[in-house]
């Protein structure tokens, strides 16, 4: 505001405030959906249903129940937002990976990080495509580029799980270790 240049005008500032609205209105209709989705989880207790079946096929095996956490948050976090995504795995998955031994904080990071990179993962990439729209490069290759940068971070929250301490936990000596 203090230089000419860069001084929006009145008209431009109520141009932001809609854009902003618009924008704020995508979000309440995520919103919106996710609270449908996590009531009927809830009410049909299909929730709890798709946490059994992770816990069946994972036949108690730590690593193989995170691997099915991280799928389940990719796919679920396909075109969905990140917050909306992390709800709705965190009803499903969350519970499955406390009751076999994992700390409540590290079980909802596993969560919310695989929610997050589901984000650059193809093929929608909600935040490859915004960031190739910005940066107004080729949105395919915006998306694979910005995913082989991702690559290194599927691993990361393998490594919370394993070494919760990384999170400033202090771990019992009877958790359960994952190799």
């Amino acid at each position: 505001m203090f230089k000419k240049e860069t001084r929006m005008s009145f008209r431009q500032i109520l141009k932001s405030l809609e854009d902003g609205a618009k924008g704020a209105v995508a979000v309440a209709v995520a919103c919106a959906v996710v609270g449908f989705v996590v009531g009927t989880a809830s009410l049909t207790s299909l929730g709890l249903t798709f946490g059994s079946a992770i816990l069946d096929m994972s036949g108690n095996n730590v690593l193989l129940a995170l691997f099915l956490t991280m799928i389940t948050s990719i796919i679920v976090g396909t075109g969905v937002p990140t917050t909306a995504t992390y709800i709705i795995v965190a009803t499903v998955s969350e519970p499955v990976l406390v009751k076999m031994g994992l700390p409540p904080l590290v079980a909802h990071m596993f969560v919310f990080y695989y929610g997050a990179l589901a984000d650059v993962t193809p093929p929608t990439a909600l935040s490859a495509y915004t960031a190739s729209a910005i940066a107004k490069c080729d949105p395919q290759k915006g998306t694979w580029q910005a995913w082989r940068l991702a690559l290194v971070g599927f691993l990361v929250p393998y490594y919370f799980a394993q070494r919760p301490e990384m999170m400033l936990i202090v771990v019992k000596a009877s958790y359960l270790q994952i190799g």
